[in-house]
C-alpha cells in the first residue's frame, strides 16, 4: 500500500496541508509537517488510523505542496522555517477544541502566507540537496500528448552556485526569469555574440540566437560542470533558423 512506502536512502518529505470546512469548504487552517514516507498524505492516513479524533474526519484535507529533502535534519529545519512563515497559531476555541497529534503545527489560514511558504520550501529543498553531496534526482514532470509520464532532472545546484562556476571560469552571462504565475530562473551563457539559455534546477539548455525568441530545441545536462565539459565548445555554432 502506498502509505507504507518509505524512502530508501534516508530522505524525508516536508509538506503543507490545507484544512477546509466539511460544511462549506471554507479554507480554515494550514498545517506544515514532515514524514519519512514517500506519500505526504501518509501522515493523515496514520493519524486517522490510530486516533479517534483526527484531521481526515474533521476537515477536508488538501495537500498544497510537498518537497523531498535529503535527510531528516534538513527536513526538520525547513519545517521550522515554513511554520514561522505560515504565521499565527489558532486558539483552542478557534480549533473547536480539536485535539490530535500534530495540532501544534496548525496555523490560521492566510493565502498570501501559504503562497510565500510554498515558494520558500522549494528554495530550501534546492539548498538542502546542494549541501547534501547526493547526486541529482529524477522527478516526474507533465505527461506527453500520448499520456506517457515524462521525467526531468532535479539538480543539486542553485542559480547562485552556477554563477560561481561561470565566474571562476571567466565565462560571461546574463540572468533572467521565465514564466508569470510561478517563474523560474535561467541564465544566458554568452560567447562570440551567441547565447545559450541554461536552467539551473534541471540542467536544461538551448541555443538562443538573437533572431530567435523561442529556442528551437532543448537538451539536458547533469549540471553546469557537465554542460561546460560536454557541450560548451560545441553549442555556439549557427543552427538553421
Amino acid at each position: 500500500m502506498k502509505y507504507y512506502i518509505k524512502y530508501k536512502n534516508g530522505e524525508w518529505k516536508v509538506y503543507i496541508i490545507r484544512l477546509d470546512s466539511k460544511e462549506d469548504n471554507t479554507f480554515l487552517f494550514s498545517k506544515g509537517g514532515i514524514t519519512e514516507f514517500q506519500d505526504a498524505d501518509a501522515r493523515l492516513y496514520f493519524n486517522q488510523l490510530l486516533e479517534k479524533v483526527n484531521f481526515r474526519d474533521s476537515f477536508n484535507c488538501v495537500i498544497v505542496t510537498s518537497q523531498k529533502f535529503p535527510n531528516k535534519e534538513s527536513a526538520e529545519e525547513a519545517e521550522k522555517i515554513i511554520l514561522k512563515i505560515l504565521g499565527e497559531v489558532p486558539t483552542h476555541e478557534e480549533l473547536y477544541e480539536f485535539i490530535t497529534s500534530g495540532i501544534t503545527e496548525v496555523r490560521k489560514y492566510d493565502h498570501s502566507k501559504v503562497q510565500k511558504a510554498v515558494k520558500k520550501l522549494k528554495e530550501l529543498k534546492l539548498k538542502a540537496w546542494a549541501n547534501s553531496g547526493k547526486d541529482f534526482l529524477w522527478v516526474k514532470t507533465q505527461k506527453n500528448s500520448k499520456g506517457k509520464q515524462r521525467f526531468t532532472y532535479s539538480l543539486n545546484e542553485t542559480q547562485e552556485s552556477v554563477l560561481k562556476v561561470l565566474d571562476s571560469k571567466n565565462i560571461k552571462y546574463e540572468t533572467g526569469v521565465k514564466g508569470n504565475g510561478n517563474p523560474w530562473p535561467f541564465i544566458y551563457i554568452l560567447k562570440e555574440g551567441y547565447k545559450v539559455q541554461y536552467f539551473p534546477t534541471t540542467g536544461r539548455w538551448a541555443n538562443s540566437y538573437p533572431f530567435r525568441v523561442i529556442p528551437k530545441n532543448h537538451y539536458y545536462s547533469k549540471g553546469i560542470e557537465d554542460y561546460l565539459n560536454r557541450f560548451y565548445l560545441n553549442t555556439f555554432t549557427k543552427d538553421k533558423a
